[in-house]
């Protein structure tokens, strides 16, 4: 199998991670994808994407159509945030999460 990562952006759009997405798949060779999350950049957006829980289950979906194993996640900014909700959905296609200043996220720890 080969290696699959999932490149989230944040506010700034898809462009944001090109370079790096280009730099990655060189570099490792393995599928990279680097999707605009739908209603950014003037995409249609679903009307059943409501929220980022919402939105992290789509690109799960994603990923099972396409059908992709040992994919690492990695979020930027609202990316981040997307990145960790992908993570919660505990999908076996997931096999880590990176999350780079990630926004929205609150972490909660048990006493």
């Amino acid at each position: 199998m080969t290696q699959a990562y999932l490149l989230l952006h944040g506010g700034g759009g898809a462009p944001t991670m090109t370079a790096f997405a280009a730099l990655l798949a060189d570099r490792t060779q393995a599928e990279v994808l680097a999707p605009t999350h739908p209603g950014f950049g003037g995409t249609p957006r679903p009307a059943e994407l409501t929220s980022v829980r919402e939105l992290a289950r789509y690109y799960v979906a994603m990923l099972d159509e396409l059908d992709l194993t040992d994919v690492v996640v990695v979020g930027n900014s609202f990316g981040g945030w997307l990145a960790a909700e992908i993570a919660l959905c505990a999908s076996p296609r997931v096999s880590g999460a990176v999350i780079v200043n990630g926004i929205g996220v609150v972490v909660v720890v048990a006493p």
